[in-house]
């Protein structure tokens, strides 16, 4: 596979926990619509969670990987 868009210093493992770390943020916004549609004050609040989960999800890969 060829990662023109990512400097080829970069393992393996790195480009797969930055792509699983990127996908946080989509993620809280599919979610944030979910809020929306229930309690739309709410929303807004959903992406807070982002600074919690990115570091989580960073950690896990490094974990499943080790």
């Amino acid at each position: 596979m060829e990662n023109h868009l990512v400097s080829p210093d970069l393992s393996a493992k790195e480009r797969r926990s930055g792509k699983y770390k990127s996908m946080v943020t989509p993620c809280v916004a599919l979610l944030a619509i979910v809020v929306a549609v229930i309690e739309p004050y709410w929303s807004t609040s959903t992406f807070l969670l982002v600074p919690l989960l990115v570091p989580r999800v960073g950690a896990h890969i490094e974990q499943l990987e080790d």
